[in-house]
């Protein structure tokens, strides 16, 4: 069975929490969160002390000279991320009104400054590259097209994945390559960011369409994450009704030159079909609702890998943690308890070798629970 909480915050000062990060940093674990509505500040929770601090960080669009103008202006942050990049706490934030910024946790100064007319971000996730480096992802929503790609201490600018609107993004390794998954208006995309290419657009079922194909609504992706199954991958994505989808992929295939791309879009074109190497798999169809069990909608996931098994973490309107073997979709272990209001983000990480997940959500708690199998 799943274990039970570990740490258990007092509550954070201001409103209910909106979004956390978490990342394990020689071997103690820091917590990130912001409220809400993103202008109660930064908290920095420390589980082993069981401490809040209050992150003070300079403005990030100080340096644009048209922020003169609003003097009473400041941070407002709906969405972070941290990574520890040549053994650096790095905070990225931004939100629906504000672009991505970079700071520095330990000292506050910040590393990379924004403008006021953006992008603004309706999304942030942590890019491992697997050999220390990390770098951060971004989307906005319905104010910009595309996947921005940042290096927030050093490097060029970002890189742009051309797609179309993007509310949620994940990101995970697979073959000693950096993909990234994205949830879409139209569905869920995947993307190996180093090469550029995009290697897999999946439709999403539409929970608003009748059975006589009438459209009674479009729904956005929330979340949406990926883990490696077996030889392939898994991708998981929830919608704003809280249903649940996921498609397994064989192994993606390798990454082509421009040359191999060309010759393939010919061969298309030859045999009388589209010459869009982009369009959505429709063979690989989602399974839909695979995690049966919480008293309400699911809110918020997360994957990991546990002992070799893939797991996906839920959080839910029931103020409930639950723990799903990916695999087949059952449950593992009762439900983690002890939320007293909706869970609004669930992230995963590891702590001294063992692997966690860190809920929070309208009760302005955090906790942080065992995800390793306990013995009988």
């Amino acid at each position: 069975m799943i274990g039970s909480a570990l740490f258990v915050s007092d509550e954070m000062p201001g409103g209910g929490i909106g979004d956390i990060a978490a990342v394990e940093l020689d071997g103690a674990l820091t917590v990130v969160c912001v409220s809400h509505w993103g202008r109660d500040g930064v908290w920095v929770w420390e589980p082993a002390q069981n401490v809040w601090r209050n992150l003070t960080l300079p403005f990030a669009c100080a340096g644009d000279p048209v922020a003169a103008q609003y003097p009473d202006a400041g941070n407002e942050f709906d969405w972070l991320a941290l990574a520890v990049p040549g053994g650096r706490l790095v905070l990225a934030a931004g939100g629906d009104e504000q672009g991505v910024a970079f700071w520095d946790v330990n000292t506050g100064e910040l590393i990379s400054g924004t403008t006021l007319n953006g992008p603004y971000i309706a999304a942030v996730a942590t890019l491992d590259g697997g050999d220390g480096s990390a770098r951060f992802v971004t989307c906005s929503g319905v104010h910009w097209d595309g996947i921005m790609v940042w290096k927030p201490v050093a490097g060029p600018s970002p890189v742009e994945l051309p797609e179309s609107t993007v509310d949620a993004l994940g990101t995970g390794r697979f073959e000693g390559r950096s993909l990234v998954v994205a949830g879409t208006r139209e569905g869920v995309t995947l993307w190996d960011v180093d090469s550029g290419e995009r290697w897999a657009s999946l439709y999403a079922e539409d929970e608003g369409e009748e059975d006589d194909g009438e459209d009674t609504g479009d729904e956005r992706i929330h979340a949406v994450a990926i883990a490696q199954q077996g030889t392939g991958l898994a991708v998981v994505a929830l919608t704003d009704s809280g249903s649940v989808q996921i498609w397994t992929l064989p192994s993606p295939r390798p990454a082509r030159t421009d040359r191999e791309l060309a010759v393939e879009r010919l061969k298309r074109v030859r045999a009388g079909l589209p010459d869009d190497l982009d369009e959505p798999d429709e063979e690989i169809g989602p399974i839909r609702d695979p995690f049966i069990g919480h008293e309400g909608a699911i809110s918020t996931l997360a994957t990991v890998v546990v002992d070799d098994r893939p797991v996906v973490v839920t959080g839910g309107t029931d103020g409930t943690v639950r723990v799903w073997d990916l695999s087949d979709g059952q449950a593992i272990g009762a439900p983690l308890t002890g939320h007293r209001d909706s869970v609004r983000k669930v992230v995963t990480s590891t702590l001294r070798g063992r692997h966690v997940a860190v809920s929070a959500g309208d009760d302005r708690t955090v906790r942080v629970w065992d995800l390793a199998p306990q013995p009988h």
